[in-house]
């Protein structure tokens, strides 16, 4: 694959749609399940494959894929972000187009996968697992609670939830089952529960745990500018930028990569890959680090 399609930035998979080649492998679309060992491995053959495929093989890359992945939704969502967050690959009339054709088939896909969800006939729990009826709908706690496990993020079940709570404070109740408690209460503690369990979780990985006494907390700095730009801002001040004969900031590659991982998270919220970091520190990898309109010049700074 070509140098040109390299990963500027990962997207946080959670299931890998890759495959072991065999006689059913499909050269134009699958991915060799040796070729992945991380995150990374896995967006950069999905990036290699976005450019290595035709225009009109875009709307079947994507529905085989989707066919693959365990929770389509959530792949085709993760996929998106990945063209987002490297949306600097497709600059270009040629490539501009086939990025415009990725969101388009994904929007359409995404389409008939919502109004599959909704068509999948769900089967009607016992009277006595019901907390409440109404005209419309019941209402069931126990099969809200199995619903909302299915989401993979917090932020998805606490959305569920509490979706589910506004529908049943506007439904006209007609029958409520005194046997069980009353289902927007239980509702409101399983959020609860979610959320204390990750603080809880958050708070078990501070990483002032591990910092030595002299050295004082901090939470990542978010970046609002391109992961590259802040990147190669460490690149001037240790490879462009001399004070008395010596680098503005004097240490190994290892040890930038290392401070710049564990400072800033990106203008998504999310984690900057080391390899990503490590990619374009490269001198040889200019073609990774902004160009000459983008770049933060420090020279007119310092």
């Amino acid at each position: 694959m070509s140098d040109h399609y390299n990963l500027l930035e990962t997207s946080p998979f959670s299931e890998f749609t890759v495959v072991s080649k065999g006689k059913n492998f499909d050269v134009d679309f699958d991915i060799d399940k040796e070729l992945v060992t991380d995150l990374h491995s896995y967006c950069q053959q999905l990036i290699y494959k976005t450019f290595a495929i035709t225009h009109s093989q875009i709307p079947d890359f994507i529905n085989h894929h989707c066919s693959l992945a365990k929770n389509p939704l959530h792949w085709l969502n993760k996929f998106e972000k990945l063209i987002q967050v490297n949306v600097e690959l497709f600059h270009g009339a040629r490539n501009e187009s086939r990025m415009m054709k990725f969101y388009t088939s994904m929007e359409l896909k995404r389409n008939k996968l919502v109004v599959a969800q909704k068509k999948i006939p769900s089967k009607k729990p016992p009277h006595r697992e019901i907390n409440a009826f109404s005209d419309e709908r019941y209402f069931s706690f126990k099969e809200t609670k199995l619903k909302t496990y299915n989401y993979l993020t917090i932020q998805e079940q606490v959305y569920f939830l509490t979706s589910e709570i506004f529908e049943y404070r506007t439904a006209d109740i007609e029958l409520v089952n005194n046997k069980l408690p009353n289902f927007e209460s239980e509702c409101e503690k399983l959020i609860g529960k979610i959320q204390t369990l990750a603080k809880m979780k958050a708070d078990m990985e501070p990483i002032s745990q591990s910092l030595p006494p002299t050295l004082m907390p901090f939470s990542k700095l978010k970046i609002n500018c391109n992961t590259n730009q802040i990147v190669d801002v460490f690149y001037q001040l240790s490879r462009e930028m001399f004070v008395d004969g010596k680098p503005f900031i004097d240490g190994s590659v290892n040890d930038i990569i290392a401070i710049i991982a564990n400072s800033f998270i990106d203008k998504g919220g999310l984690p900057i890959s080391p390899l990503t970091i490590k990619t374009i520190l490269k001198p040889s990898r200019d073609d990774k680090r902004p160009n000459s309109e983008k770049r933060i010049d420090l020279d007119d700074i310092l």
